[in-house]
């Protein structure tokens, strides 16, 4: 079930250059009546930035987790924001049934919504993450 309050993720180690969507013509819009919470994942898909899913269309890109809490709910129309999203090793919240364990450990598990990982696709174009550490609640992946 995906998170409906800010989150404050742990990242461990070095971090890569963030990705950051501007407001300079030609950029990417926050997708109307979407809302991006502080600490979750977000996504591209068909030109506009919204929060991820288990299953996005072919052509969605994860951005990162979102540097701050991004609001379109109040819009009718996509709305130009200055947006960053952190990329690096850090850890999400597990997905009850679906828990990343020592069998997944360096290899693929995927995002199940705005906040959690599990073990298994959630589909075709699901996004896929390189698991680096887990507990019994948390999943440490390689955000990249």
């Amino acid at each position: 079930m995906a998170t409906t309050k800010e989150l404050s993720v742990r990242f461990d180690g070095n971090e890569l250059p963030p990705v950051e969507v501007t407001t300079d013509a030609g950029q990417p819009p926050l997708l109307a009546g979407e809302y991006i919470l502080k600490g979750t994942f977000a996504m591209i898909s068909g030109g506009k930035v919204m929060a991820a899913v288990a299953n996005p269309g072919a052509t969605a890109a994860l951005l990162g987790i979102a540097m701050d809490t991004y609001d379109a709910r109040s819009s009718l129309v996509d709305v130009q924001k200055n947006m960053q999203f952190r990329r690096g090793a850090c850890w999400m919240k597990s997905k009850a049934g679906d828990l990343p364990d020592a069998s997944t450990m360096m290899r693929t598990v995927y995002v199940q919504d705005n906040e959690q990982v599990g073990k298994t696709s959630g589909g075709a174009n699901a996004f896929g993450l390189k698991q680096l550490g887990f507990t019994a609640t948390e999943t440490k992946v390689l955000v990249s």
